[in-house]
């Protein structure tokens, strides 16, 4: 997808990280796929929906979710972390 375009509703990004997952995984390459944008605690995928992580993105770019945190940047790292790692880990299995 083109960078800094307006922003992409979630459902189109996360089909086109499955799709791009799919081929990358089909030709048994290893490689990153990074979503940067739109990045934040309901989007990472840890949750019961989709998202980018769950959807097969490995590097996620979470600019404006960490700089926003009205807790300050510690604390938005602590709410991003584990969505990311639960989608992850059900990636994985």
């Amino acid at each position: 997808m083109s960078p800094r375009l307006a922003p992409r509703p979630a459902s189109i990004v996360e089909r086109k990280v499955v799709r791009i997952r799919t081929v990358v995984s089909s030709a048994g390459l290893d490689v990153d796929i990074e979503v940067d944008g739109g990045i934040g605690p309901d989007t990472i995928g840890g949750g019961g929906g989709g998202g980018a992580a769950k959807a097969g993105a490995n590097v996620l770019v979470a600019g404006r979710a960490l700089q926003r945190d009205p807790d300050g940047l510690g604390h938005a790292v602590a709410d991003l972390r584990p969505g990311a790692e639960t989608a992850r880990a059900a990636v994985a299995s």
